[in-house]
């Protein structure tokens, strides 16, 4: 049996670099923040793969993970990780995620 391909709806791009033609501005703005929030992840990474020997991308997909399930932003998620290695313990709801 043959599936068929759908069409693209109107005026929406399929094409999974639609964005990369955005306002310069906007885009300077994200890769800052990008730039500020990244080093907190992956040093949150690094926790559960010293732990539990988890992969990198493993890692990074429980911090997502963790994320989506709270509804907590992932650079926040990694503040969280950090903290609790020399401070207190997660907050419950975390630890359950």
């Amino acid at each position: 049996m043959r599936r068929s391909i759908p069409h693209p709806t109107p005026g929406r791009n399929p094409c999974p670099l639609a964005g990369a033609h955005q306002d310069p501005r906007i885009e300077l703005v994200q890769v800052r923040g990008a730039m500020r929030t990244r080093p907190v992840i992956d040093l949150a990474r690094g926790v559960p793969m010293a732990s539990f020997g988890l992969t990198p991308k493993y890692a990074w997909d429980v911090l997502v993970t963790v994320s989506q399930n709270t509804n907590i932003k992932p650079h926040h998620v990694a503040e969280e990780i950090v903290r609790a290695v020399t401070g207190p313990p997660f907050a419950e709801d975390l630890q359950q995620h």
